[in-house]
């Protein structure tokens, strides 16, 4: 899914991006034998929460879990560990079913969220995923990876997942660029060094506008040359009406849980002595860019000399001082 990126004239607001303490700490619906079994029981029992369409995919995940949760009991009863986990299931389903749900899961985001059932789709270059939630039943996850025909479709019993919150990889839009422009902006190894300080990044350019980089992955099943990775656009301090943090900052936020980890929005970084802030991430890609070697000595024009690097780096960070 390529996405146009445009020139960008305006100003830049957002709203705050923080959650209440502890929104994105991990709350596992786990399950022992027992408590499962009782989940289920009350599953079944308001299986007519959810639309028709779907019974025949949660009765599936009923007994998925069910054989699951029998397995463990039989572990139990014998002294024994049993080491499958309780709280997700896989759910046999082919193509056309995979793809019936699919369509159910668009027609429920347009116009069939309700307070007890909750739709939510996540597409992009690197995955797609289809869910739906029924409070009281428990959730249907269908997913695919890039490079996989196959799609996991699973049931999770339980309450409602942290991926039916808003995130900051919602809408995110995919790009193919050649490795050899956003390769060298790589920065994730600069910001971690950076901890209450500023880092000083070297940033690669797109119509206009300025990314870094903070991941990359390749080395997929069936897709030898790709490589793609997380870019970040950086947006001017005085455009930008939320939190900011340091690496240090924001990673305290996210082990309070107030932000959702990898959301690297609001991070304050520096080119060339000037500060900027992210503001949002798209992902970049290319085909056949793995096997692409890159001169990390002569990255770029917008590259910062080392004694920028020197200077910038470790530079103290006051977002009191400096957006107040």
């Amino acid at each position: 899914m390529n996405a146009q990126i445009g020139f960008d004239f305006g100003e830049t607001r957002f709203d705050a991006i923080e959650s209440p303490e502890g929104t994105w700490k991990f709350e596992g619906n786990f399950f022992e034998h027992p408590s499962l079994v009782v989940w289920l029981d009350g599953a079944r029992k308001l299986l007519l929460r959810a639309p028709e369409a779907l019974h025949a995919l949660f009765l599936s995940g009923f007994d998925a879990a069910s054989t699951s949760a029998q397995k463990a009991a039989d572990a139990d009863a014998n002294g024994k560990y049993c080491f499958d986990s309780l709280d997700r299931f896989d759910v046999e389903a082919d193509v056309a079913t995979v793809e019936t749900f699919a369509a159910l899961c668009r027609t429920g985001v347009r116009c069939g969220q309700t307070t007890d059932v909750v739709w939510k789709i996540r597409e992009n270059f690197a995955q797609a995923t289809f869910a739906v939630h029924v409070d009281g039943i428990g959730s249907l996850f269908a997913e695919r990876w890039v490079g996989r025909d196959e799609w996991r479709m699973r049931y999770q019993p339980g309450s409602r997942d942290k991926f039916f919150r808003e995130s900051y990889l919602d809408g995110m839009n995919s790009v193919e660029l050649p490795y050899a422009i956003w390769g060298p902006a790589y920065a994730a190894d600069k910001i971690a060094c950076s901890g209450k300080g500023v880092a000083s990044v070297s940033p690669f350019v797109v119509d206009g506008r300025q990314y870094i980089l903070s991941d990359s992955m390749s080395g997929l099943k069936g897709q030898a040359g790709l490589i793609f990775g997380t870019a970040w656009r950086l947006g001017l301090p005085e455009q930008w009406n939320s939190e900011t943090y340091s690496y240090h900052s924001q990673g305290v936020a996210a082990d309070c849980g107030r932000l959702q980890r990898g959301d690297r929005r609001g991070l304050v970084v520096a080119v060339r002595g000037t500060k900027y802030v992210l503001e949002a991430a798209m992902i970049v890609f290319d085909p056949q860019g793995r096997d692409v070697r890159l001169d990390r000595n002569d990255q770029s024009e917008t590259s910062d000399s080392d004694d920028d690097h020197e200077i910038a780096e470790y530079e103290e960070f006051s977002p009191e001082e400096e957006f107040a």
